[in-house]
């Protein structure tokens, strides 16, 4: 795993020191940007998956700019939800009105992770890619309270937060849908995490209040994510290269 870690961060400073560099060969060979949004799944492995039973779900996203093909590099951000619980109380205001309160408590990853990515040239509509990532994870539980009748949370309580280092790699498929501008993107990633403090369900629990729900673990943080999404330049090189020629021409 040491080996692992060395070799990405080595291949991310290199990768940036090619971007710093070479700036006549940027003129001579334009390069393309992306932008991601996805769905994801958060796939607990290993003793993880012992402690923590629930798949997590929610949504990510990633930029990222090709430095010399076949090499890019780019930030890759996620949000998930694992698991939750929540409950109904009454009580009287100052004027005597009966006011309802949904308290809910909520366990959540957040992820932020550096990528290097390998994506040869294929002059077809499927563009695999492979990629090595590293960045942190951050488990978090939190308690807000929310008037039932109005949908507004006026109030909410941080139960625990805590980081890990995150790791690994990932392969995905690009499907052209639209003039090389558009794609369906296919991904799945697997990423190693270092031990975390989380909070889990109680198995056969069931209190009003939530999060006596949940009691807090401790393990390494593996995750299977596999994710689909969109992705879309936000440059067309040929565009830009018929613009010159046509500029040249004049």
């Amino acid at each position: 795993m040491k080996n692992l870690l060395l070799l990405l961060v080595l291949m991310w400073c290199g990768s940036l020191t090619l971007c710093a560099q070479d700036t006549d060969g940027y003129e001579r060979e334009k390069r393309t940007a992306s932008a991601n949004v996805n769905f994801m799944l958060g796939i607990p492995q290993g003793i993880f998956a012992e402690r923590q039973l629930f798949t997590g779900f929610g949504f990510g996203g990633n930029v990222v700019f090709e430095v010399k093909k076949p090499l890019s590099v780019g930030l890759d951000v996620g949000w998930q939800r694992y698991d939750s619980e929540n409950d109904f109380f009454s009580e009287f205001d100052e004027f005597g009105f009966e006011v309802i309160t949904e308290e809910e408590a909520s366990n959540q990853i957040l992820s932020l992770h550096g990528l290097v990515r390998v994506q040869p040239a294929v002059n077809f509509f499927l563009q695999p890619y492979a990629e090595g990532t590293f960045g942190f994870n951050r488990f978090y539980t939190r308690t807000t309270f929310t008037d039932a009748d109005t949908d507004e949370q006026f109030n909410s309580v941080n139960e625990n937060s805590d980081w890990a280092l995150s790791y690994g790699g990932a392969a995905g498929v690009l499907i052209n849908v639209w003039q090389n501008l558009l794609f369906v993107d296919l991904r799945c990633a697997y990423r190693l995490g270092n031990t975390a403090e989380y909070f889990t369900r109680i198995e056969g629990r069931d209190v009003p209040i939530p999060i006596e729900n949940f009691e807090l673990q401790r393990s390494p943080t593996n995750m299977l994510i596999p994710q689909i999404g969109i992705t879309f330049l936000l440059n067309d090189p040929d565009w830009e290269e018929e613009e010159e020629e046509q500029e040249e021409t004049f």
